[in-house]
Order: structure tokens, then C-alpha cells, then sequence
């Protein structure tokens, strides 16, 4: 069973292990379940993100998702403060739980075929861009941003 550290603080290391934050989760008393609202919790944390106030804001995802580690759109926002932030493995991480969790929030999955191709992994980005190439066909915003993405990557495997 998993348990908090003695200072009572989770690391971004357990928090964006989805499955170790399932096992947190399940080893806190049904009480402090009962009276956490994840949607207002999400409120905050966009409300922070807005301020700029993206430390803040990844504190707030981090109880949300000890609360419902289930959350696609917890760990969709903790994404983007992790990109924000600079830590691209942990916003990697959580961009695909995210989509993991919803695969129909194709923006999520862009962020995170963007995030693949700019930290070196071409071939990762590449499979979810051309699966988006076919899932975003009805939004034109995204699926331009998906062209865009789709020739970037074709451009620099022939150079």
C-alpha cells in the first residue's frame, strides 16, 4: 500500500504515475472522497493557470487527481502547466493519460503528438497525428494545426 511521505507532499514523481496515484487514492478513508469536489478543483486550477500562477495550479491538479486519479481532464490541464513549466516528461506523462482516459479530446492528443515531435520522438508523433488526420476531420482548427504538424514531420525526416 502506498502512503504519503512524512512531510505529507507528493512528488511529481508519484503524481504522474497514474497507477501509483490509483493506489494513493484507494488508501485514503472514503470521507476525504466524499467532501472533495473535482470539478471545482479544476475551476481553480484553470483560474490559476489564468494568473499565471501555474505552481499553484499543479498543486491543485496534484490533490484533484490523488482525489480522481480518472480525471482526463486533471491530467489534460496538468499537461499543459507541465509543458508550461518545462518539465516535458511529466506533461508527456500526462498528456497520455489524458487521452488515455478520453480519446475523443483530440486538442489533448495534439498537444501531446506537438510535445513528441519537438522533445525527439518523431515516430510517436507521427502515429497520433495521422490518426488525427482522420479523428479531427470536423474540426478545421485542429485538423490545420494536424496538416501543419503532419508536414513539419515529413519536412525534417528528408532533410
Amino acid at each position: 500500500m502506498l502512503s504519503l511521505p512524512p512531510d505529507g507532499m507528493v512528488s511529481m514523481s508519484v503524481i504522474t504515475d497514474r497507477q501509483k496515484l490509483t493506489e494513493l487514492s484507494k488508501s485514503l478513508p472514503a470521507d476525504q472522497h466524499a467532501n472533495v469536489d473535482v470539478a471545482a478543483l479544476l475551476g481553480l486550477a484553470q483560474q490559476a493557470v489564468q494568473r499565471h500562477e501555474l505552481g499553484h495550479a499543479e498543486q491543485i491538479l496534484q490533490g484533484a487527481l490523488v482525489v480522481d486519479p480518472d480525471s482526463a481532464p486533471a491530467w489534460g490541464l496538468l499537461g499543459k502547466v507541465e509543458h508550461a513549466l518545462g518539465a516535458e516528461p511529466a506533461a508527456i506523462e500526462a498528456y497520455a493519460n489524458a487521452v488515455m482516459l478520453n480519446d475523443a479530446d483530440l486538442a489533448t492528443a495534439l498537444a501531446l503528438a506537438e510535445l513528441h515531435a519537438a522533445t525527439g520522438a518523431p515516430e510517436k508523433a507521427r502515429a497520433l497525428a495521422n490518426w488525427l488526420l482522420l479523428a479531427c476531420e470536423d474540426e478545421p482548427e485542429l485538423l490545420k494545426r494536424t496538416q501543419t504538424l503532419v508536414n513539419k514531420l515529413q519536412r525534417s525526416s528528408i532533410g
